[in-house]
């Protein structure tokens, strides 16, 4: 439940100029505003390992989501969780009001056990403790990018300095033990990327819209990375996050007569 959060203000972390407008300028403005960031109606994020032996398999999450604010202990979200691997998909429906939370699974609504609305509340205490998005950067994860236009960058992905990022970030909250990468581990990693891009979309006030991520990763990559990142090594991996109409107002209600936690199915616990 944590990782949700989590995964996806990470999604938002994330040189060169060309075509219409500045690349760096760009980049350099939408990381500014990041922190003015606080909601999204819808929003979308979808995670992807395509392994070379082996189906893809990932999760996607899609609703509504806004990031805590002054006296509410939960975000407010109303987002639907699908996990597919192995051909197969499971999707349950994930809400929250800012001071309850509660789960749907095949129709019906349970209140959200205790384990998995503290992982709720202390990504949300993390959030708030780090400065929310301000922390977050998208101008350091694309090289060779070139504008499209006022409001589109694209260019090959950084891959080492995205793994970096994402270190610094897991470890801020309390996720990770991983170390950021050396020299040497460094350039092992960016060896084993084959190929990589990356893209990203603003809207006319500078906010992010969208960000398009995909690494294709060999199998030599750092033996700690590799440790992390499991089946992920030889595989494409794949990221979106989609922010339409950000700073909407959301206001999210409690499911009618939702059945008390412990009668929620064991395989969702």
């Amino acid at each position: 439940m944590r990782a949700i959060v989590v995964l996806a203000a990470a999604a938002v972390v994330a040189t060169g100029c060309g075509g219409d407008g500045d690349a760096n300028a760009i980049m350099r403005e939408t990381a500014a505003k990041l922190g003015e960031i606080r909601s999204a109606k819808p929003f979308m994020f979808r995670f992807a390992v395509d392994p070379q032996n082996g189906e893809e398999f990932g999760f996607a999450v899609d609703g509504a989501l806004a990031l805590c604010r002054r006296g509410e202990r939960l975000p407010r979200l109303d987002v639907a969780y699908t996990q597919f691997a192995q051909g197969e998909t499971a999707t349950v429906q994930l809400v929250s009001t800012g001071r309850a939370a509660f789960i749907e699974v095949d129709g019906t609504a349970y209140v959200l056990p205790d384990e998995q609305e503290a992982e709720l509340r202390g990504a949300c205490d993390d959030l708030v403790a780090e400065g929310g998005l301000a922390q977050l950067r998208v101008d350091d994860w694309v090289v060779e990018a070139e504008a499209d236009g006022d409001n589109t960058v694209r260019g090959r992905l950084d891959v080492v300095a995205v793994v970096n990022d994402l270190v610094d970030v897991a470890r801020a909250f309390g996720g990770s033990r991983l170390a950021r990468l050396d020299a040497d581990d460094a350039r092992r990693l960016a060896s084993a990327t084959r190929e990589s891009s990356f893209e990203l979309e603003r809207g006319d006030d500078g906010l992010l819209r969208r960000l398009a991520l995909m690494a294709d990763l060999g199998v030599d990559v750092p033996q700690d990375l590799r440790n992390a990142l499991g089946d992920a090594v030889g595989a494409k991996i794949t990221f979106e996050l989609q922010l339409d109409e950000p700073n909407t107002p959301i206001q999210i209600s409690p499911p009618e007569s939702p059945r008390p936690a412990s009668e929620l199915p064991s395989g969702n616990r």
